[in-house]
């Protein structure tokens, strides 16, 4: 453990600080604009759907965006779109201040996600450039870790501080951080050129789903993850539903998930750091099965203190899929594609997770909140055996081949 810390500390030093830095702050004021957007949604309106919709905006403009962002991480500057995407979302947080109505709470929502996923794809892209090949699942831990540290602070912070400070004082808030990010991203310097940009044309875009479904490995990470995205997708309304029915504690409890779903995340990337565990199949599997098992006892334990420690191992499982499959999506497709696997990787996440975000208050209708967290948290965790599966195949296929 001390020698891959000392190995991530000398990676974070000689290659990615700026970049680091750059995902810490936007991933604290993106989380912590989650919780406090949706409960002033709720407040605002009395409906819990409010809420919801809120949720989901999180994931529907990635839906438009990422093929657009992917197009664009394979065309221009990746560090260039990496400062816009803070830039603009620092205008939007600021524009909050003017308008403090749902309608705009819902269309920052929808830019804040939407720019997210522009630095997402180019931040993903751009990694290879930045760090030495044998060394990308480090850089990708390190990533993580960043952002999971925004994570961490973020919804718990924020949702702090909106029943403390009130809003105003939050979207001032939001937008230094944005605008910071924004700042750290000129510093950025890689270490060797990216590859020449060959395809300059915006309906290439889809080339990152041809050339994902055709790859045997990234098609395992596609499928799957679909599955876990959306039980995903509909656990965080149903937290949401605890926080504030069940344990009647609002932004406070449900920030306080989401910062202990960071924390478990900050101390996997740890463990995920070297390739052995971090950047292969079965740390992608092992990973989704149990951060889907976590989600799904939350319902059943829906005391604070208990949903919490479920909330850091959920995390620390999380970090393993994430990681593995970052690191594998990288080795496996050449730069000049890389941006646009990403963006069909970010659409497939959006999408499913957008699709849990609506399915989620009907469920809540139809059955018990408990039933609903097992539900769903049994889906997500059929995501790790789903690739279990596959890759079961794929290996049959190529025994076969060989014969």
């Amino acid at each position: 453990m001390v020698k891959r810390a000392h190995t991530m500390l000398n990676v974070l030093r000689q290659h990615i600080p700026l970049l680091f830095a750059n995902h810490a702050l936007g991933s604290f004021a993106l989380y912590g604009s989650q919780p406090v957007f949706a409960v002033i949604a709720i407040r605002v309106t009395g409906s819990m759907l409010a809420g919801g919709v809120v949720i989901a905006l999180t994931f529907v403009p990635v839906i438009v965006a990422a093929p657009l962002a992917s197009a664009l991480a394979d065309r221009f500057p990746r560090r260039t779109l990496l400062f816009l995407a803070d830039a603009i979302r620092a205008l939007t947080a600021a524009a909050l201040l003017f308008d403090g109505s749902v309608e705009a709470l819902y269309a920052a929502t929808f830019v804040l996600a939407a720019c997210n996923c522009l630095g997402g794809v180019a931040r993903g892209a751009v990694l290879p450039s930045m760090v030495p090949a044998e060394l990308i699942p480090t850089g990708n831990a390190l990533l993580t870790l960043a952002g999971s540290i925004g994570r961490v602070a973020g919804p718990a912070l924020m949702g702090a501080a909106l029943e403390v400070l009130g809003w105003r004082l939050c979207y001032v808030v939001l937008s230094a951080c944005f605008a910071i990010a924004a700042a750290a991203v000129l510093g950025v310097r890689a270490v060797r050129p990216e590859a020449p940009r060959a395809e300059r044309k915006l309906q290439y875009a889809w080339g990152g789903f041809r050339y994902g479904f055709a790859q045997p490995i990234i098609r395992i990470i596609f499928v799957s993850s679909a599955l876990y995205f959306f039980a995903g997708g509909a656990i965080n309304v149903l937290q949401m539903t605890l926080s504030e029915r069940v344990m009647g504690m609002g932004a406070t409890a449900y920030g306080l998930i989401m910062s202990l779903w960071a924390l478990g995340l900050t101390l996997g990337s740890l463990g995920a750091t070297n390739a052995a565990t971090g950047g292969t199949l079965r740390g992608y599997i092992s990973g989704t099965a149990l951060a889907g098992a976590a989600m799904g006892v939350m319902g059943i334990l829906p005391q604070l203190w208990y949903v919490l420690a479920l909330s850091a191992v959920g995390g620390f499982a999380e970090t393993f899929r994430v990681v593995a499959a970052s690191s594998l999506k990288q080795n496996l497709t050449p730069d000049g594609l890389r941006g646009r696997v990403f963006g069909a990787f970010a659409w497939i996440a959006a999408l499913s997770g957008g699709l849990g975000c609506i399915v989620a208050p009907r469920l809540a209708l139809l059955v018990s909140l408990p039933v609903g967290f097992l539900i769903m948290g049994g889906l997500s965790a059929s995501g790790g055996l789903l690739a279990v599966f596959m890759a079961s195949r794929v290996r049959a296929s190529s025994a076969r081949l060989k014969a």
